[in-house]
């Protein structure tokens, strides 16, 4: 019982910003497991969408647009949508098995009914992200600064549209972090301190 109320961590973050670094490090000295992107898709690709998913919608406590979903015949579902669908449902069940790092994919979100989430947003300005892509994903320049513009746009796109939130905006975060002005280490530091601090919270009250 106690693995489901332990906080768990998403991370929203623009592209170029070094959220997925900052997850894997905090991941690491936290010793739990780190979910992104890819790791999500796998496993929802892995497993087929289950149709009682769809069914049991109304007692599984979804969020309402899955609610309005699941009255939809899930035939007339778009591929985006069931793929969304499902990968929320992983995220819920890894969210539920303990504490877990995850980057993307909506999951501040997705467990927004879900008791001690630490919601993330990692931002910078151009120019540090500019700066990351070239050095440190090894991106060539010219391409950097359409690329940046067109992942975000992506990444606001499919959280507006998901979420009905705004991308970014402060009020849908427990923090934001600009990564540019305080590096990835510290943000990882800060990170790890409210989930230190949040854990103790919870493990004093069960006592």
């Amino acid at each position: 019982e106690m693995a489901s109320v332990l906080p768990v961590i998403t991370i929203s973050r623009q592209h170029g910003r070094g959220g997925r670094e900052i997850g894997r490090k905090l991941a690491e000295q936290l010793g739990i497991p780190f979910y992104d992107n890819e790791l999500i898709e796998q496993a929802a690709s892995s497993s087929p969408i289950d149709k009682s998913f769809f069914e049991n919608a109304e007692t599984n406590g979804i969020n309402d647009l899955v609610r309005h979903l699941s009255e939809v015949v899930q035939n007339d579902l778009s591929v985006e949508d069931k793929v969304f669908l499902h990968q929320s449902q992983i995220i819920r069940q890894v969210a539920g098995q303990g504490p877990c790092v995850i980057v993307g994919r909506c999951a501040d979100y997705v467990l927004k009914d879900r008791a001690n989430v630490i919601k993330a947003f990692i931002y910078s300005d151009m120019e540090s992200r500019k700066h990351r892509i070239v050095h440190i994903y090894r991106e060539t320049d010219e391409k950097v600064l359409n690329n940046i513009e067109k992942v975000d746009k992506r990444r606001e796109q499919y959280y507006n549209f998901y979420s009905g939130k705004k991308f970014g905006d402060a009020a849908n975060y427990t923090i934001c972090l600009d990564s540019g002005a305080i590096g990835v280490d510290q943000c990882v530091g800060i990170l790890k301190d409210i989930y230190d601090a949040k854990q103790s919270d919870i493990e004093s009250a069960a006592e």
